[in-house]
């Protein structure tokens, strides 16, 4: 069963990066053979990881 379209953009983050940091990310990704998304999501899941955010938690407030 399809979910349409709608649940796709509720999911994607829109950052705004310099040129020259962009640049680095991209190279960096290349070199190490994964994706921009692998690569920030495995930072997200670090930090989050890092900061003890208590799923949850998490999950409550995305009932709302």
């Amino acid at each position: 069963m399809s979910r349409g379209l709608g649940d796709v953009y509720k999911r994607q983050v829109i950052v705004e990066l310099d040129e020259t940091l962009h640049k680095r990310l991209k190279i960096y990704c290349f070199i190490n053979g994964i994706t921009v998304k692998a690569f920030v999501t495995e930072c997200v899941e670090k930090s989050l990881k890092n900061e003890r955010v208590n799923d949850s938690i998490v999950k409550q407030k995305t009932r709302r």
